[in-house]
């Protein structure tokens, strides 16, 4: 391994120059030992030329001058070329003549493709607003507790919340019921059930309250079963959490299991044990909690689709706050788009004998942290107000004159109701100027360019969304349920318990507790059979489905670009050039065919003096184009004997 060391030397410079001129400061230095600070900066620069030959940036011929600092490098170089210097610390995006950009509104038929994008993407916005603003609606009557009265005069009430997973077809159409099971006793079968509501959607939280006529105690263990009733009964239970209201103590039950009849043992009851913080901890609790939780909430885009009923971030402003980092990606997309290609690589690393090209350079690197910077500040401070921003609710409304402090106090750290008016104006402001500057960067780079910056750019998002995102929620799973093994209770989605200042818990409304028992096994066989042939059924209807729509997909790619006229145009020919042509059986017949049958169209195209055919480049019928003149080409072949 060699070494390579350098000396630095510090010479004090005389302020006058002269040591016949010397003031007093210089005598105590040239005639004392003392101490002074110095400030030293040190840094490489280098005076590099493109070799158009090789392709390569070289240093020859070329030194760094004695006036390089920090900010600027001074070259020295004995031949004229292309040279620049590979000390940057900030690469300036592509140059923009905004009032020349302007002028090509009126051109804007000739490069419409930006504009052209952008207007889609903001008419698909319009549209998925309509989309989002009715699914918050529908998600609004699913807030709240199920007020369940299963006992008269009862003095233990528990919150019950139950978690429905996320696979496919987790959620069930059967009625679910539970036992809670305490060290004083247990509570008599609860049906949860909500007719004015959907419950137990895939990915649902459903939260009950329930009355019973006397506490059960610190909770052990829970009886939980379906009827297995229903179109779809199967069901994927994640954890049920159940708080003892009145001594505001929770206990966490885990699920993650089917009650279904087809799936893994076919049972469709089960007994949970309250969950210790080892089963907490599990890789498989951790991991699937975790990548639910960010598909669900935490990716903006995917969250889109999955949203939780109690967040108070809604599909509206996850929608809005889509359309600000697209846009703003964008603009910083096209800001330096084909920037860190004019910057050479970095030399090849020498690790254990291999040579290691790294696959960017420091421009590149310099690049997208610009891109960061101008991306990501303003749109994670507009998610941020969107998530912690409280609701404004008609008791609030009513405390704003009266200068009440409950809301903040209720609502913890969350910022002020009307920061929601500032996020929507960062949303607006970033939209509409990173469109208008996408649009006048489309219009400086031409029609040519512009196009291939938004083939580009599509490509590029498209395979971050729907690869490299999925991807990176797992691995950080895998990073939690392996590395980090933070027992997640789901507690987010719990809503708080304590009262607040005006507010009490009321009286539920009694109805006569329903008999509710786990079907027996017999009943569950011939379910199972029932099940298996469901399946089965419609496993064959999918197939043929498949089948019906990729044969129609092959007749469409094999016959979609005939012409109708096709058939009419074959017989056409073979009326014309073949019926006589299947007589000949010999050299002269043949050209007798030639001068007699032979439409005259198809040889010579002009008379002896220059004057062209009056159905010229078309035959007899005016309808069939000839592509050349015939070509008679002459075939040996050997002799064919009869046997």
């Amino acid at each position: 391994m060699a070494f390579t060391f350098h000396l630095l030397g510090v010479e004090y410079v005389l302020k006058n120059g002269s040591e016949n001129d010397l003031d007093d400061t210089d005598l105590d230095i040239r005639e004392s030992n003392i101490t002074m600070n110095y400030t030293i900066k040190i840094f490489t620069s280098k005076c590099l030329f493109f070799d158009v030959n090789s392709h390569l940036w070289k240093s020859d011929g070329c030194k760094v001058g004695p006036l390089t600092s920090e900010s600027q490098t001074h070259c020295f170089c004995n031949h004229l070329t292309a040279f620049g210097s590979d000390f940057q610390f900030f690469v300036a995006p592509n140059s923009l003549n905004i009032m020349e950009a302007l002028k090509e509104f009126k051109n804007i038929h000739d490069n419409p493709a930006v504009v052209s994008t952008i207007s889609i993407i903001v008419g698909i916005y319009l549209l998925l607003i309509l989309w989002g603003r009715k699914r918050d609606m529908d998600d609004t009557k699913k807030m709240g507790a199920t007020i369940l009265g299963t006992s008269t005069g009862g003095s233990g009430l528990y919150q019950i919340v139950v978690f429905t997973g996320t696979r496919s077809n987790s959620g069930t159409t059967a009625k679910v019921s539970l036992i809670l099971h305490g060290d004083v006793g247990e509570s008599g079968p609860h049906t949860l059930e909500d007719s004015n509501r959907l419950t137990f959607a895939r990915g649902g939280v459903d939260t009950f309250l329930v009355t019973t006529s006397l506490p059960v105690g610190a909770l052990s263990h829970i009886h939980v079963w379906h009827d297995n009733f229903g179109d779809d009964p199967s069901w994927y239970l994640d954890r049920i959490i159940v708080t003892d209201l009145q001594e505001d103590t929770r206990s966490i039950f885990v699920g993650n299991t089917w009650f279904a009849v087809e799936e893994g043992d076919g049972k469709v009851e089960r007994v949970l044990s309250v969950a210790t913080d080892e089963q907490l901890t599990r890789f498989k609790t951790l991991f699937s909690s975790r990548t639910s939780r960010d598909f669900r909430d935490g990716h903006l885009w995917y969250s889109v689709i999955g949203r939780p009923v109690h967040s108070t971030f809604t599909r509206v402003e996850r929608i809005s706050c889509c359309l600000s980092l697209l846009l703003c990606t964008m603009v910083a997309n096209i800001m330096f788009f084909g920037k860190g290609e004019t910057y050479h690589r970095p030399p090849p690393l020498d690790i254990m004998g291999f040579q290691v090209q790294l696959p960017i350079s420091w421009a590149e690197v310099i690049i997208g942290i610009e891109s960061a910077l101008l991306v990501f500040p303003v749109n994670l401070l507009i998610v941020q107000i969107f998530r912690h921003c409280a609701p404004r609710s008609p008791r609030e409304q009513r405390r704003v004159g009266s200068g009440g402090q409950g809301s903040k106090k209720a609502r913890g750290c969350l910022l002020p109701w009307w920061f929601i008016f500032f996020a929507w104006f960062l949303v607006l402001g970033s939209c509409a100027a990173s469109a208008f500057f996408t649009i006048l960067y489309g219009f400086e780079y031409g029609p040519d360019k512009a196009e291939a910056w938004l083939l580009t750019f599509l490509t590029s998002f498209f395979f971050d969304i729907l690869i490299t995102q999925p991807i990176k929620i797992i691995l950080i799973g895998l990073f939690i349920a392996l590395v980090v093994k933070t027992p997640d209770a789901g507690l987010d989605y719990v809503p708080p318990t304590p009262l607040q200042d005006d507010e009490k818990h009321l009286n539920p409304f009694m109805q006569v507790p329903q008999k509710s028992a786990p079907p027996d096994s017999a009943e569950l066989d011939k379910a199972r059979e029932r099940r298996f042939v469901e399946i089965g059924l419609r496993q064959a209807l999918h197939e043929l489905a498949f089948y019906l729509f990729y044969i129609l997909v092959l007749l469409v790619v094999a016959n979609g670009n005939r012409d109708a006229n096709m058939y009419h145009m074959t017989r056409s020919m073979e009326s014309i050039f073949v019926p006589t042509f299947k007589e000949i059986t010999s050299p002269e017949e043949f050209w007798s065919y030639v001068k007699t049958s032979l439409p005259s169209e198809v040889g010579k195209t002009s008379w002896y003096n220059g004057d062209l055919f009056p159905l010229h480049g078309v035959l007899q019928d005016r309808v069939s184009h000839l592509v050349g003149p015939i070509t008679l080409r002459q075939v040996r072949v050997g002799p064919v004997f009869d046997h």
